[in-house]
């Protein structure tokens, strides 16, 4: 009987401890831990009640996981952005619910600074706590300064995103900010895995010719291609293309070619142009005095080719052009985390039946 009863003690705590990690697997119950792009970890009692988001990729992810009820204060580059988007955005600006009259730019960052403290004022029902509410900033460097007053205000939670190096660091931040919201990677957020390695096993699997293709944008009045930092180039190669057009050299994400001798070296090619080109006549005739008629030029919604959760569509697009064989019709889609947890808790409860079964059989009476 001796024997029976450590037995016994053993099988309790087995099962307490499975029924404890069922628990813990409930994002509203238990702490979050997330890193942004500088690497720095924050950790989190529970899924912020409010966010602040500067940037317009982080306002569009913000919504696309369902976080637009928890925005404070956003950029005013998402409030006067086109797309469909972001139309219940605008709608709860105009109802007062969202400040969105800054920048992080010099012309606009005293505004910014403006709606973010007045949104944090204590006196305020619903106010940004700035202990455990979490602002979300995408900013290159030269103009991170212009955020300096979060550190010295106080803001406890700022997370901070700037330049990628695979396409797996817009996956990372999408996912951070689902879990920094929602307490879980939502089905929108996986989505975006999902589509990647469809786009790879798939290309793994058919091995069709691998296609050549670069960015195109226009600024300071010349045109310029994706270099190894820019978004757009980590797309295109998460869509199965080889981007031409990198130079480990050269720290900007887009730099000035020779487009006529690059597309003289690779006739083949397929360029990606940002909607600004694409939708200029003027800028799309320029573009064909230099690269020529014959060569395919696809163009990007203005949407995805930012740190943001539509970059999704902008990937399965691209990888759609190149490989128009394989990769056709809608997305696929990502499951939820809800269901892994809710796996995880049937084989919980399960494996502690068959232990309790296990420990009565041994510890039953002997006749």
């Amino acid at each position: 009987m001796r024997s029976k009863i450590p037995a016994f003690i053993l099988v309790s705590l087995l099962v307490a401890s499975s029924l404890t990690a069922v628990a813990a697997a409930n994002p509203s119950d238990a702490s979050i831990l997330v890193r942004d792009g500088d690497g720095t970890i924050f950790t989190l009692d529970g899924p912020a009640e409010r966010i602040i988001t500067i940037g317009v990729g982080t306002t569009a992810t913000a919504i696309g996981v369902g976080a637009l009820d928890k925005i404070l204060v956003c950029d005013r580059y998402s409030k006067t952005n086109g797309d469909p988007l972001f139309d219940d955005l605008r709608k709860y600006v105009d109802e007062g619910r969202i400040a969105a009259n800054g920048t992080i730019y010099d012309s606009g960052k005293e505004q910014l600074r403006t709606d973010i403290i007045t949104a944090s004022e204590p006196t305020r029902e619903g106010h940004f706590d700035r202990e455990k509410d979490v602002i979300f900033a995408v900013v290159s460097p030269s103009y991170r300064g212009n955020l300096s007053f979060l550190k010295e205000e106080g803001f406890k939670n700022v997370m901070y995103w700037g330049d990628v190096s695979t396409y797996g660091d817009i996956i990372d931040f999408v996912e951070t900010i689902s879990i920094v919201c929602n307490g879980k990677v939502d089905h929108n957020a996986a989505t975006m895995r999902a589509v990647v390695e469809k786009i790879d096993v798939t290309l793994s699997q058919e091995q069709p010719e691998r296609i050549e293709a670069f960015y195109v944008t226009h600024s300071s009045g010349v045109f310029k291609v994706g270099n190894t930092k820019s978004i757009t180039t980590a797309m295109i190669e998460a869509a199965g293309g080889i981007v031409i057009t990198k130079d480990d050299s050269k720290s900007e994400s887009t730099i000035e070619v020779n487009l006529t001798d690059l597309v003289s070296k690779h006739p083949n090619a397929m360029i990606f142009a940002d909607s600004q080109v694409f939708n200029s006549e003027d800028l799309m005739k320029s573009l064909r005095t230099q690269v020529g008629n014959d060569i395919t030029v696809k163009g990007l919604k203005g949407i995805w080719n930012n740190f943001s959760i539509e970059s999704a569509k902008g990937v399965w697009a691209m990888a759609g052009s190149m490989y128009p064989d394989y990769f056709d019709g809608d997305m696929p889609s990502g499951g939820t985390s809800d269901s892994d947890i809710t796996m995880y808790a049937i084989s919980s409860v399960i494996a502690s039946a068959v232990l309790l079964c296990v420990a009565y059989y041994y510890m039953r009476p002997q006749r």
